[in-house]
């Protein structure tokens, strides 16, 4: 068992994850994958760490892991209208139409709550 406090996990791992948030906005995807898996491994409960990861991922092309990323992160924010919102998306570009109307039906229902801001940056 590690005696390293928790803070400082969240916080090491928060730093590695601005790492990967900025390879991100330089388009440099496989260094911003790396940070956010590195990220991850530090504390996997980051919820916006999930999100950007699955859209790095949708943007490469890799929809099955971008389905898991953004899943992980709708199961750490319910709530999340964008989380759903690009998971349809994703389930859309596999062909799985009632799992995206599903995923979209969400979105509808959610931002009757909150405001959503849609997209994965492409």
């Amino acid at each position: 068992m590690q005696n390293t406090p928790v803070i400082q996990l969240i916080d090491e791992a928060e730093n590695i994850a601005i790492k990967g948030l900025l390879c991100q906005k330089e388009g440099k995807l496989e260094e911003a994958v790396f940070y956010y898996q590195q990220a991850l491994n530090e504390n996997p409960n980051l919820q916006q760490v999930h999100y950007n990861l699955g859209i790095v991922l949708y943007q490469q092309g890799d929809l099955l892991e971008a389905y898991q990323s953004y899943k992980k992160a709708i199961g750490l924010q319910p709530d999340d209208v964008n989380g759903y919102y690009n998971l349809g998306l994703v389930l859309q570009n596999q062909g799985l139409f009632s799992e995206a109307i599903d995923s979209y039906q969400q979105v509808i229902n959610l931002s009757k709550t909150e405001k959503p801001i849609y997209g994965t940056g492409r």
